[in-house]
């Protein structure tokens, strides 16, 4: 089983760097046709100041490559395409409806279950969530509202012979890029 995993396209900030960004888009896809890809996972952000910020093109290229993404060559069973709501003031709600097509729309933490994998799958969750603290206590107080989001997904009914996975839109404490930059979030997988 092959993941293809994106996150943060942030569309919206210009056309030119949305004209970037769809042909990043469509090479990803390609790739996933290439590689013979299971799912396509993308994990939040595909919008940067919400829907109405993107410009009526940007969003025409982008409902085209996900209405072609492996309709001619692609060997059945086709990819499954993931999306994950990202940052609430970036893919606001109802913003990722125009996917519903194409791909399952994740914006409340859910369980997805394949015959290969069970994924966890966690949208970062409102900041509503958090209440009267104050802004040097935000990271914990948010770190410790994901936990009990997490803990809210139900197990029950669960082959536990499958690998879990879980992709979520948020950062965990003491993970770093491929480059080499960490994240020093009060978010702890613990």
């Amino acid at each position: 089983m092959k993941i293809l995993h994106l996150a943060d396209l942030h569309l919206g900030i210009s056309p030119e760097r949305d004209e970037i960004i769809l042909n990043c888009l469509q090479r990803a896809f390609n790739i996933a046709e290439e590689e013979d890809v299971s799912y396509v996972v993308i994990a939040g952000d595909i919008f940067d100041r919400a829907l109405l910020n993107t410009s009526r093109t940007s969003l025409a290229q982008l409902t085209n490559i996900f209405s072609h993404a492996f309709s001619n060559t692609y060997a059945e069973p086709k990819p499954k395409i993931v999306i994950l709501r990202g940052t609430p003031s970036h893919d606001v709600e109802g913003s990722l409806d125009i996917l519903k097509p194409f791909a399952l729309i994740y914006d409340t933490p859910d369980i997805y279950i394949t015959e290969n994998a069970m994924f966890q799958l966690f949208p970062e969750p409102h900041k509503s969530l958090i209440s009267n603290c104050r802004p040097d206590e935000f990271k914990l107080a948010f770190g410790k509202a994901i936990r009990e989001e997490l803990g809210k997904l139900k197990f029950t009914d669960i082959p536990n012979d499958l690998p879990t996975i879980l992709i979520g839109h948020l950062e965990i404490s003491g993970a770093s890029t491929g480059t080499g930059w960490g994240f020093q979030s009060a978010i702890d997988p613990k």
